[in-house]
């Protein structure tokens, strides 16, 4: 399950590198799609997460599953290394992601 939800991630990951909302939106969850337009989706990376579009090295640190969701930590390499929360749901067999926000630098969340 670790392994699929590190593809999904790394894959939208490649996606907002290449500024392609549309292509890194089909990683998310129906119920996130179904809220959230392409265009919407963009404006929240570009206000939110604008690191993502730089193409950061990703380092999977841990994954915590309950039934058909999990949250995976994820360092995200830059000057401060940021950690982020992916929230993760299981649909047609597949890993999606629901939700993700910043838990804080490497620094802020070791200390």
């Amino acid at each position: 399950m670790f392994q699929r939800a590190q593809s999904t991630i790394r894959s939208q990951q490649a996606a907002l590198s290449a500024s392609d909302f549309e292509a890194a939106r089909a990683y998310a969850s129906d119920n996130f799609r179904s809220g959230v337009s392409v265009e919407q989706f963009g404006r929240i990376i570009e206000r939110n997460y604008a690191f993502l579009l730089d193409d950061p090295e990703l380092t999977f640190v841990d994954c915590s599953r309950r039934g058909d969701s999990a949250i995976v930590r994820v360092e995200v390499a830059g000057s401060p290394t940021m950690i982020m929360l992916y929230g993760m749901v299981l649909e047609n067999d597949g890993w999606f992601i629901d939700a993700a926000s910043v838990a804080g630098t490497r620094e802020d969340v070791t200390t």
